[in-house]
């Protein structure tokens, strides 16, 4: 993932949350960038959890509740790990839905709802 990158995805997301139309190749594109960022997050939640069990090495760790830090730490490398494996899984399926959505072509013209099948579409004669 390069600059370029995360700056198409920052826009994407606006998009997203204005609630705007995505035409086609933007959706593949969307899809491409979800893979890459779950993946790149995945490299992330990795290195964290690994960083976890060196921490009482490196700190004398105390808990603000007065619990055992070592429980809280054990509690966070599970998370931690959880977290990973979650983003890894995000990171299959959409890849797997950008790689179908790629099958998927767009037919020119004015499309108009069909009939008695949901939302369907299929061209609209002039």
């Amino acid at each position: 993932m390069d600059p370029s990158d995360v700056a198409r995805f920052e826009e994407l997301l606006q998009v997203a949350c204005e609630k705007g139309e995505l035409d086609l190749s933007a959706l593949r594109e969307a899809q491409q960038l979800l893979s890459e960022m779950a993946s790149a997050a995945v490299v992330l939640a990795d290195h964290v959890e690994s960083e976890i069990s060196p921490l009482p090495r490196r700190h004398a760790l105390r808990d603000d509740t007065g619990d055992e830090a070592a429980a809280r730490l054990a509690e966070i490398h599970e998370r931690s790990r959880r977290v990973a494996g979650l983003f890894a899984e995000a990171a299959l399926h959409a890849h797997r839905s950008g790689a179908a959505l790629g099958h998927i072509g767009a037919q020119e013209g004015n499309l108009t709802p069909v009939r008695g099948y949901g939302s369907s579409m299929r061209p609209h004669s002039t």
